[in-house]
This record gives structure tokens, C-alpha cells and sequence, in this order.
């Protein structure tokens, strides 16, 4: 583009390479088979051969480079069907896909000859580049655009009586973890506050905002930050491309927006594959050296029954076990840390974490596999940082953040009632020996529905004790699962709170299971004056699991999160919740 150019309003799609990646590496093995790379040098494009990959390597600042994307691209299928139904000879045709990406090298740091590469691409070379070559800060980037201005005050003239107002959001993309994991996102038709999001703060990992920037340069631009940085711009010459790219840049590592949406730093995805291979390489010594860390625990993949299914899992079988020797009943860490020893030679130590388990059910059938690695929830520690494993990712977390959140789960007093062991069955099953066995404390009332007419059918509880108590039940598991369990407790809660039918329904389901006389006097009693407001009644979540050397704190962090959560508001009901870990035996 010359410099005589009069410019257009362009599309910008910016991508800001990791360190170790250059305009030479940076493609997927699809692309560069149909790339062609040039440097511009004095107003010219001269060609790079494979040869000239080395010279990308000692850029300096103010470099610029230019690949450009050909092939030839079927027509959709829509464009052949219509072709072949209506017998249209020329109608759809084999097209050239086009694509360039030019590449700016910008100072890694105040003062440093070192480079890093922001590429802004066009049309289809945006989906060439290979991911682990993306730094994903391109949010950054926005969220501190959308609160700082891109120019010093001292360099810009604002007209009188104008004021900045708050950050806006028009668009938010997040990953919510309770009580299904999912990705999920909402836009509005014009920028408005975040809190006009429906995005919980506590636990939603967020992967993209967009808004309008708070630089009056932007303010016929909506920017979208998540891997990239997305915003239109008038653009009339190279050098133009170079200074967005610094300003990307500079944007990208800004703390501007901490003021504002801090919360976006309590979880983040560790999407470094440099740190990810350190932080597995870090988890699978722990495991093998300190297998009864409180800091990690092994939770059954429990998303892998589908719903409806009237399965749960019964047995694990670890690599090279037959499933007609099945005997494992429970995920016990000292077995994944002979596994890891087993598995982890010198030159792969965390080989082990992506071995694969297989689940079976009371049947000995499979219900699916998983590996090592899903099976794990763990704290991390290294220097000044905190990262947990969840699902076979990494997340790097705010200290403060988990100190807050463990503050509050620390504060559900622990129940007084007492509980068999856990012998490694299934909820259902231990909820049926506890109630057969005890039948002076426990009244069973496990799947048992209460029912209002126009509702969904709501389980008041699995077992009820003897004081009243109302008991879930649950086997430490993914934090979707225990999400769902919190959920259906406050739930439960909330029917019993505005319905007296309700509390009918229950009265009848206990007399309909219990032993005994006596224990209905005794459970009614403590239920009638909860119903009055006359005391507090006591709901209990129970967790099945080895529990040994562990405190609830040991629970995954997005259990933790939504535990708190749903305790505030069965406590807000006028219940008093509290906690029980039942150990193995």
C-alpha cells in the first residue's frame, strides 16, 4: 500500500505470537504446503525461501513480513446440490481461497532488542495459523482498551464537557463450570455495564469480551478480545499496521483493567504449553513422591454416565487389567502413584497422567475411560503462584481469590451425626445399608419424590436423620456432578420454604419408609418447628471417599466455589447447612 493511499476502513483480525514463534513456524502442516512468505524492504516484497527461516530469528523492532495464503477450495455443499437438482451446468465452481497475514515485530520490552511478532490477518490465513503458536492475550488487550485510552491524555484533545464513562460491554463469551461444564456466551444489542451479563463472577472462566473502546479512535469500532483482538480500523499504509501492532502489544501486558474486572484473574486457563508441560511434569513427581498430599486427590469422571442412565460407577480397572478381575471400588491414590512409577521412565517422568482408566458399572459392563490426569484434582505451587488441575486442565488462580473461597466453605460447621463407613459401594447402596443397619437413626428416602402439580419431581433428601436432618449423599466426584448435587439441595430447600404441600409430602414419604414409631415422632418434631421458623433446620451434604490426611478443602476449587454458593442460599432459606465426610474404611 502506498503512502499516497487515501485508506479504507479494514476489518483487523491481530494475533500475537508466543516468543517462540516466528512468521516461518507459526502454520499449521495444512498451510504451508500453499503459503508464500516475503519480507518488505524498501517499499518492496522480496521473497523468503525455507532457507531464510534463520534471519526471522534476529528480527529487529519495526520489521514487517507478509505471507499470502492461495488454494484452490470446493464449493459448498449447498452450491453443488443446487447444481445437480435444477441440472445448472455453471451454476458453483472450484474458487481460489485467499488469504494474507502480515507480521509486525515490536519490542518484547522497554529497552530490549528482543522482538515479538503481532500478525494481522485477512480473509481465510486467520485459521492457518497453528494455536500453540497464539498467545491468547488478545483479552487483555481489550479489556484494557475498553477502560484506558490507546493515546497519553497529554496527546489527545477532548471537547469540552466530555467525560469517560464506565467500561461497556457488548458481548462476553465464558466457560461456565456449575453445574454443567459448557461453553456459553451473551450479547447485547448496544455496549451496557457487565453487570448486565448473566456471568457469575465466582467460578465462570471467561474467554472473550467485547465492547467499545475507550479511545475516541474506537468509538465507531466494537472490539473483540479473546485469542485475538478484533476491531475495524482506516488503515492507508504499512506503517499504520506497525504502530496497532505495538499499541496490541502494549496492551496485552497493561494491568489498566485490574481496576475493573479483576475478577477475570481469579481463574484463568493456563494455555502456555511450555508451563503446561512444566506444571505436569511438577504434578506427576508430587503424586509419586507424596501420594497422600492434601493438596491432591483423585475424583471418579462420573460425566461419563449419560443422563438418564440408571448406571453408576463400580469398578476401576487400571491399564492391563482384565475387566473379569475386576476388584478396584475405589480410586485410591497411593494405586495412581505406583502407576505413574510404572508408567514414568526417565525421558517421559509424566508419561503415567495420560494413561487410561476404564470405569464399569454394578454389571461389569463399561461405562467409558479416562485419564490419569481427568482423575485428578490438585493445588500447585511454584514461587508466587497458585494453579490447580481439573479435568485434565491447568488453571492458574488468585491466592486471595482461594483463600476467600476456602474462608467461606471453613465456616460450614461439620455435622454431629455419626456414619457408618464407606466401603467403596455406590451412593444407593450405602444410603441402603445405612438405613437397614441404623434404622433407629436413618429413615431412607433415596430417589423418593416430592411431586406439585405443574413441577418437576424434587428429591427432598437421600436419608433423614433421626434430629430431622435432611442428608445428600454423594461420592466425591467432578465438580459438574457436585455442582448438580449443591443445586438440588438449595433446591430441595427453596420447595420446602413456599410450599406446605411440600412438607406434607414429606411427612408422608418418612412415615411411608421408617422403621419405627419413634423415629417419626422424633424426625416431625424437629420438621414442624422448621416449618414454624421455630429453629434451624440442619441440611447435610455428605461425601462419600477417602477422606484420610484431607479436609473439605480438599474438594476440587469449582466444588468449593459452588458448595459456598448454594450453602449462602440454603442458609438465606432459614436452614443451616453443614457438612460429612465419611471416610473408607
Amino acid at each position: 500500500m502506498s503512502s499516497g493511499s487515501e485508506g479504507r476502513i479494514l476489518p483487523l483480525n491481530g494475533f500475537l505470537l508466543r516468543p517462540d514463534a516466528t512468521p516461518a513456524n507459526a502454520w499449521s502442516d495444512n498451510a504451508s504446503a500453499n503459503l508464500e512468505i516475503f519480507s518488505w524492504e524498501n517499499g518492496h516484497l522480496a521473497a523468503l525461501g525455507p532457507s531464510d527461516a534463520e534471519l526471522l530469528e534476529v528480527a529487529v523492532e519495526g520489521d514487517v513480513v507478509v505471507a499470502l495464503l492461495r488454494r484452490f477450495a470446493s464449493p459448498p455443499g449447498w452450491q453443488e446440490f443446487i447444481k445437480d437438482a435444477f441440472d445448472l451446468v455453471d451454476f458453483g465452481s472450484a474458487r481460489l481461497s485467499l488469504g494474507a497475514a502480515v507480521f509486525c515485530a515490536v519490542p518484547a520490552a522497554a529497552n530490549s532488542t528482543e522482538v515479538r511478532w503481532v500478525a494481522w490477518t485477512f480473509g481465510s490465513v486467520g485459521r492457518a495459523l497453528r494455536r500453540t503458536a497464539q498467545d491468547p492475550r488478545g483479552l487483555l488487550a481489550v479489556l484494557n482498551l475498553l477502560v484506558e485510552p490507546l493515546a497519553k491524555p497529554e496527546d489527545t484533545v477532548e471537547s469540552q464537557g466530555q467525560r469517560r464513562r464506565g467500561p461497556q460491554l457488548r458481548e462476553m463469551r465464558y466457560r461456565t463450570t456449575s453445574p454443567y461444564t459448557q461453553q456459553t456466551g451473551h450479547r447485547a444489542s448496544r455496549d451496557i455495564p457487565v453487570e448486565g451479563f448473566r456471568v457469575d463472577r465466582m467460578s465462570d472462566l471467561i474467554a472473550a469480551v467485547g465492547g467499545t473502546g475507550a479511545d475516541p479512535a474506537l468509538m465507531t469500532s466494537t472490539l473483540l478480545g479473546g485469542r485475538s483482538l478484533r476491531f475495524r480500523a482506516l488503515v492507508s499504509s504499512v506503517s499504520q499496521l506497525t504502530d496497532l501492532a505495538s499499541i496490541a502489544f502494549e496492551r496485552s501486558g497493561a494491568s489498566e483493567y485490574k481496576d475493573t474486572f479483576s475478577w477475570i484473574d481469579n481463574i484463568r486457563l493456563v494455555d502456555d504449553p511450555v508451563l503446561v508441560s512444566e506444571l505436569r511434569l511438577q504434578l506427576a513427581n508430587e503424586i509419586r513422591e507424596n501420594p497422600e498430599s492434601s493438596l491432591i486427590d483423585t475424583i471418579l469422571p462420573d460425566d461419563l454416565i449419560e443422563a438418564g442412565e440408571d448406571r453408576s460407577i463400580k469398578y476401576i480397572l487400571f491399564p492391563r487389567e482384565r475387566r473379569n478381575g475386576a476388584r478396584n471400588v475405589t480410586l485410591a491414590m497411593a494405586r495412581v502413584s505406583r502407576l505413574l512409577s510404572q508408567l514414568g521412565d526417565r525421558a517421559v517422568k509424566d508419561a503415567g497422567l495420560d494413561a487410561e482408566l476404564r470405569f464399569l458399572d454394578e454389571s461389569g459392563e463399561l461405562i467409558g475411560s479416562a485419564t490419569v490426569l481427568e482423575c485428578i484434582s490438585a493445588t500447585l505451587r511454584r514461587g508466587d503462584g497458585e494453579f490447580i488441575t481439573y479435568d485434565g486442565d491447568f488453571y492458574v488462580v488468585d491466592r486471595s481469590f482461594v483463600s476467600r473461597i476456602d474462608a467461606g466453605i471453613s465456616r460450614i460447621p461439620t455435622s454431629n451425626a455419626r456414619y457408618p463407613p464407606y466401603g467403596g459401594e455406590t451412593e444407593p447402596d450405602y444410603n441402603e445399608k445405612t438405613a437397614s443397619d441404623f434404622p433407629d437413626e436413618f429413615v431412607l428416602l433415596d430417589r423418593a419424590m416430592i411431586e406439585l402439580p405443574d413441577e418437576h419431581g424434587i428429591e427432598a433428601a437421600d436419608l433423614v436423620s433421626s434430629s430431622g436432618a435432611l442428608v445428600h449423599v454423594k461420592r466425591k466426584g467432578k465438580s459438574s456432578t457436585l455442582s448438580h448435587l449443591f443445586l438440588q439441595v438449595a433446591n430441595s430447600c427453596e420447595l420446602l420454604r413456599r410450599s406446605e404441600s411440600a412438607w406434607y409430602q414429606l411427612s408422608s414419604l418418612i412415615r411411608e419408609h421408617a422403621e419405627s414409631d419413634r423415629i417419626v415422632a422424633s424426625i416431625e418434631a424437629a420438621h414442624e418447628a422448621a416449618q414454624k421458623r421455630e429453629s434451624e433446620l440442619e441440611v447435610t451434604f455428605a461425601f462419600l471417599g477417602n477422606w484420610r490426611g484431607r479436609t473439605i478443602t480438599s474438594l476440587p476449587l469449582f466444588s468449593r466455589i459452588s458448595m459456598v454458593n448454594e450453602a449462602r442460599r440454603v442458609s438465606n432459606l432459614g436452614f443451616r447447612p453443614t457438612v460429612a465426610m465419611i471416610s473408607i474404611r
